[in-house]
């Protein structure tokens, strides 16, 4: 095992324990709030669960500072350069500052619950959604509005309890249901992505069919793996680029090839081919350009 993955299953495992903590909590403190006491039972409950988040909150601290200097012995900026990085990153820190405002009662308590949990399942359900294609700021408007989304739902569910109208199994399965509708609403974000994906695919091949076609695979080793990604380039007659595609041919470990494949378009189709110079770091794509430059090296050579 190889220290990358080994930091990615502590990171797996901080986060298991941070999510199943902060979601069994939320039921606790609804069960507590309903006679508006706590009793010795559930005040030794909630202490151990809250002892579970702590191991969670010190393990992903753990791989969060290990894949900071791992990343950087690789000479990689990945981690400053990815926006799903940076709010990931974000909700980690809002879970250490929330922990620390709840015992020093800074913030109500409906407030922190509601960030322990929204930050907690949001970092986890960004993890398993893989590429998404989102500035910070959609992220960040996102994750503010759940915040008060999700406490407002768990207001109306402690309420409901408090008045009899929901017990504990149905107050479980309505957090079953939230999970779920959140779970679906990731699951059609991921699916729009591959949408789009399918459609530069296709406009490619479309342009393919049409004109000269330009390829080269390039590889570089990248934290966690190795990219291998091929770069096609449609020219006219006369040289003039009239369409770039890219994709990672490893499935299992695609970059932001989607992203910088429409930027790099907008930079360069009308240019010609032979006169097209080293480009600069394209968006926040450092390495994935480094690639596409040699790329264009190479067929320049063969021109």
């Amino acid at each position: 095992m190889d220290i990358y993955t080994f930091l990615v299953m502590l990171h797996v495992i901080g986060t298991i324990l941070g999510t199943g903590g902060a979601t069994v909590a939320e039921l606790q403190i609804a069960r507590a709030l309903k006679d508006k006491r706590v009793s010795m039972d559930e005040r030794a409950l909630m202490h151990v669960n809250y002892g579970m988040i702590r191991a969670g909150m010190a393990i992903v601290l753990v791989s969060v500072l290990g894949m900071f200097w791992y990343f950087e012995a690789q000479g990689s900026d990945v981690l400053f350069t990815n926006e799903k990085l940076w709010i990931k990153d974000l909700m980690f820190l809002m879970v250490f500052l929330n922990a620390f405002a709840l015992q020093k009662r800074l913030v109500p308590l409906w407030l922190g619950a509601s960030i322990s949990f929204t930050s907690w399942w949001g970092a986890t359900l960004l993890g398993l959604a893989g590429q998404l294609p989102y500035s910070f700021t959609t992220y960040l408007v996102g994750y503010v509005i759940a915040i008060f989304a999700i406490a407002g739902l768990f207001h109306l569910l402690r309420l409901w309890r408090a008045m009899g109208i929901l017990n504990t199994r149905t107050t479980i399965l309505s957090f079953g249901i939230i999970l779920a509708a959140v779970a679906v609403i990731v699951f059609q974000l991921i699916q729009g992505e591959q949408a789009r994906e399918a459609a530069l695919q296709a406009a490619s091949e479309e342009v393919a069919a049409e004109y000269r076609m330009l390829t080269e695979v390039v590889t570089f080793e990248y934290p966690g793996g190795t990219h291998n990604i091929e770069f096609k380039i449609a020219v006219d007659d006369s040289g003039v680029i009239q369409h770039i595609a890219g994709a990672d041919i490893n499935p299992d470990n695609q970059g932001k090839i989607a992203d910088f494949v429409v930027a790099v378009n907008e930079l360069l189709v009308g240019e010609t081919l032979s006169e097209v110079e080293t480009l600069g770091k394209v968006g926040t794509a450092s390495l994935t350009t480094a690639a596409f430059n040699e790329s264009i090296a190479k067929m320049q050579a063969k021109l």
